[in-house]
């Protein structure tokens, strides 16, 4: 924006019209009345009378955006402080008009005390009100800001989640490795494979091992009954450290088919829990196939005390116990009429989701 575009006025001539408090031009050089010589050589340099005037696009003022805005600049003459003339920019230096009062005091001319006289050319500022924009397509302009960098804070708490996540995936995978011996993984996946999803292990952590006996064979319920009390295995103790059902199933197993009775290794998976369970199988000659739990207690049972147990099982209901010694019928449909008008119930277990049988130890 120039001088006329700020309001000035020109003349018939084309000349600026300027006000009162800034230097004009020497329009009259011929002129010998020595008045309006004596003004004119104020506004003209000592040494060779050049007089300042007005430039025409000498700056370019970039306001922020994409806008770029020509001003005008003006030229003042300089005053020599050594010797009291007037200079224009090219010789305002005491060294470039050779002045008389530096060589004089022998020195070097100290500076102005104003910054601002130190430049011959004063820039015109575009006068840009606060509150508008010099062009709508202007980026923002960035702001110091004093508060503390997000990413900081941020990434310390993202990193701090995710400990907590590890810590507690990592206690979850503990409690469930020890919580329960008798199983080492769970896969749903399993299930499509025809294996079960809890795969068993003894407390120990070794696998299991069923010793079978090729000459083994199916019997009647009573000497399938007979051989159950006889049996000592459900006396033991339970013990998640030492010994669970898988290892009450892998004893029982191996027990009757050393006294010539067909056995089978059982596992059940629950829809309410994730801890499978094991217990034995036996086909009788009379009654049928006959499931046989006896996982022992926690504590040591009395001389008269049993946990021989027949177990009644049904996907999609409930496992359901009965003591061997309250029992003839090994049908899920007697335990369901007779489990609230018996004694010798024990406590289920959990709702059968699936149930794999084992005859042979090849197919384990």
């Amino acid at each position: 924006m120039g001088l006329a575009d700020r309001g000035y006025k020109r003349d018939s001539n084309g000349n600026l019209i300027l006000p009162d408090d800034v230097p004009k031009k020497d329009t009259n050089l011929n002129n010998t009345d020595s008045t309006s010589n004596n003004s004119n050589s104020k506004n003209k340099c000592f040494l060779c009378g050049k007089t300042p005037g007005i430039k025409k696009g000498q700056v370019r003022h970039h306001t922020g955006g994409k806008m770029d805005i020509i001003q005008d600049t003006y030229q003042f003459l300089f005053k020599c402080n050594f010797c009291g003339n007037s200079y224009c920019e090219d010789h305002r230096l005491p060294e470039q008009h050779n002045c008389i009062g530096l060589l004089m005091k022998g020195g070097i001319p100290k500076p102005t005390k104003s910054p601002s006289m130190m430049s011959s050319t004063v820039i015109v500022e575009p006068v840009i009100k606060k509150k508008e924009k010099a062009s709508n397509n202007s980026p923002p302009v960035p702001v110091a800001s004093s508060m503390p960098k997000r990413e900081t804070w941020y990434s310390t708490k993202r990193l701090i989640a995710a400990m907590l996540v590890f810590v507690v995936l990592m206690s979850g995978a503990y409690f469930v490795f020890t919580s329960a011996g008798d199983f080492s993984i769970w896969d749903s996946s399993y299930e499509s494979m025809g294996v079960p999803s809890v795969q068993f292990i003894k407390a120990s952590g070794e696998p299991i091992e069923l010793i079978d006996n090729e000459y083994a064979h199916d019997v009647t319920w009573d000497e399938l009954i007979g051989f159950i009390k006889a049996d000592d295995t459900d006396r033991l103790i339970y013990a998640d450290d030492s010994f669970v059902c898988a290892d009450f199933a892998e004893r029982l197993h191996n027990k009757a088919e050393k006294a010539g009775i067909r056995s089978a290794f059982v596992t059940i998976d629950f829809y309410d829990d994730v801890d499978g369970h094991a217990l034995n199988a036996f086909e009788t000659t009379d009654k049928g196939l006959v499931y046989v739990d006896c996982t022992g207690s926690t504590q040591q049972i009395g001389e008269l005390d049993s946990y021989d147990k027949i177990g009644y099982i049904e996907v999609g209901k409930e496992y359901g116990l009965i003591s061997a010694y309250y029992t003839k019928d090994p049908a899920y449909t007697f335990y369901e009429t007779r489990n609230k008008n018996m004694m010798g119930f024990f406590e289920s277990l959990g709702i059968v989701k699936s149930v794999d049988i084992y005859w042979t130890a090849e197919s384990f």
